[in-house]
């Protein structure tokens, strides 16, 4: 299907067409979520004053409440009902909220009584009265009880005993204030007029709310109009650069690399423009790139297979009196750690292991040099080879290859079962362990081969050696840092401990496997503790182990028979 099969809708108008729905959705939703708010907003302040007005209002009769119980009681105790309704009716007139009053006297006939009351003049209040109730349970308390009007949810009711005080001799001598029950006040507030007026202020609120939303919307719809007629021209404007890229786009897919555009504009559009023509210049150069990574991914490849080679394989290797079982794992294509062994004359054995600083192609060069400086030092030397002459030898080499700037740690062990000893010598090397056969059925933890150093190629040179008794069945195993440095998924290390107590716990086969089976056992538990978690450094373990029925004098007649064949 061609390019121009797939061609529909012009970019243009799906740009005004896209632009007119977002701004109709916007002018819409603007003018829907203006009116809620509003309305909202009403809604809350109407309420906010209702709340705020009833707590005042029932603030104010409550207060006047009491001071109407304390005038009175004096009456209602005098028999004074003369005076009381004139007072009366003056407070109903000057509040238009308070719809009744209501008061009895000691005995709980009503005395006065304004229409509207729930009980009428002379009429006594009964014992089953609920407010009576709770004002004769502490007839010494003037305490004002406010309820909701049962005849009308618009009411409130308040209630309080009028209580008169006068002063009597004791017999004592002394005097004392004397608090007496005159009877009840009750009184009634309406608030069906605060109602009304807060209503009528929602209802001309909301009016205002839907006026202000249309004409929003009026103005909405001017801008959606403007903002379309606006889009129309900018669409236009940008298409017509983009019709031109597109022509020229297809001529490069096509193989026209000299193709170029031709739109001069200080907007984004001249800028693409600019960057396509800077692009289509480039193509050839970036496939030719392209090219030179792919080629060097593959000299990566074979560099990482050379390296391979360079190590002992992973198998089971017999060298006289000993076998030996390694495995070198690379972090990246290439890396810096390396091992080596060398059959000596007189049945001895020299294990290297390195380790360079770094990954990749550097580290592998530098422990490539390390590996054949050691190659060549086998070569020249044997008889009197010692450990550290071997790495005297390997800092030789790397020296001027690394220039100071790459440094390796190296352990260099010659074993030699004749002597019945070890030596060694350590460049800033991680120690090896050693399993006495003789330590087997005591678990005791494994002992290390300890000498220190600095690391090779370094400004610094210092080698130091040592040696330790070897016997049949002992076995040597040598490691790199980046075992015991291993991460899990959590960032905790795998540790020297981990390592330690494997090795104090395993049990060593007798048979020739048995070093295999020790190596195979520690790469499983660093792989299971790793998990997921890429290394981020080499890994190189190295088993040794001379064999447990090795003697000096089988040893002196292989050397015989040898020397007579």
């Amino acid at each position: 299907m061609g390019a121009s099969d797939r061609r529909g809708l012009s970019l243009g108008t799906k740009l005004t067409a896209a632009t007119a729905l977002l701004l109709a959705l916007a002018v819409g939703t603007g003018a829907f979520y203006s009116l809620r708010t509003l309305n909202d907003l009403s809604d809350s302040n109407i309420e906010s004053r209702r709340v705020e007005g009833r707590k005042a209002m029932q603030e104010r009769t409550e207060l006047l409440v009491q001071n109407l119980a304390l005038a009175y009681a004096g009456l209602a105790a005098g028999n004074e009902y003369s005076i009381l309704k004139p007072q009366l009716d003056a407070i109903l007139r000057q509040n238009e909220n308070i719809a009744w009053i209501m008061v009895s006297d000691s005995a709980d006939v009503v005395i006065v009584a304004s229409p509207g009351t729930p009980f009428a003049k002379d009429a006594t209040i009964g014992e089953k009265d609920p407010v009576a109730v709770r004002l004769r349970a502490n007839t010494k308390s003037a305490a004002v009880h406010r309820e909701v009007d049962p005849a009308d949810a618009q009411r409130f009711v308040f209630a309080t005993n009028m209580i008169t005080q006068h002063t009597v001799d004791t017999a004592g001598g002394g005097r004392q204030v004397k608090r007496q029950y005159a009877g009840q006040l009750r009184l009634s507030l309406s608030t069906k007029k605060f109602e009304e007026v807060l209503q009528a202020s929602l209802v001309a609120a909301r009016a205002k709310a839907r006026t202000s939303a249309r004409n929003q919307l009026a103005f909405a719809v001017l801008a959606l109009i403007l903002g379309i007629v606006v889009v129309l021209f900018q669409a236009a404007r940008i298409t017509r650069p983009l019709k031109i890229l597109d022509r020229t786009a297809d001529a490069i897919a096509g193989g026209d690399f000299d193709r170029r555009v031709d739109v001069k504009s200080n907007d984004e559009i001249g800028h693409l423009a600019d960057s396509f023509n800077t692009m289509a210049e480039s193509l050839g150069t970036l496939v030719q790139e392209m090219a030179a990574k792919a080629s060097l991914e593959r000299e990566l490849e074979l560099a990482r297979g050379v390296q391979e080679v360079m190590s002992p394989p992973p198998t089971l290797h017999e060298v006289g009196p000993f076998t030996v079982a390694g495995k070198c794992e690379m972090a990246e294509e290439c890396g810096g750690d390396w091992w080596s062994y060398h059959q000596l004359s007189g049945d001895r054995l020299l294990i290297v292991v390195g380790d360079v600083t770094g990954h990749g192609m550097p580290a592998a060069m530098i422990a490539a040099t390390a590996r054949g400086a050691v190659e060549a030092y086998c070569m020249v030397k044997d008889a009197d080879l010692s450990p550290t002459e071997v790495l005297e030898a390997v800092d030789r080499g790397i020296s001027d290859v690394g220039r100071s700037q790459l440094l390796m740690t190296c352990f260099a062990l010659l074993l030699d079962p004749h002597a019945g000893y070890v030596e060694f010598a350590n460049a800033g090397h991680c120690f090896p362990y050693v399993l006495r056969a003789a330590d087997a059925k005591t678990r005791k933890r494994p002992g290390v081969l300890a000498a220190r150093g600095n690391p090779l190629g370094s400004e610094s040179k210092i080698i130091q050696s040592n040696r330790q008794p070897w016997l049949a069945g002992d076995v040597v195993v040598l490691t790199t840092d980046g075992l015991s440095d291993r991460i899990d998924e959590n960032g905790d290390r795998f540790g020297e401990s981990r390592l330690r107590k494997l090795l104090t716990s395993y049990e060593m086969d007798d048979g020739l496997q048995g070093v295999v089976g020790l190596r195979d056992r520690i790469v499983r538990m660093v792989e299971t503790f790793g998990g997921a978690t890429p290394a981020d450094d080499d890994m190189t373990l190295i088993v040794c182990r001379l064999a447990p029925d090795w003697s000096a004098k089988a040893g002196k007649r292989r050397q015989s028979v040898g020397g007579t064949g």
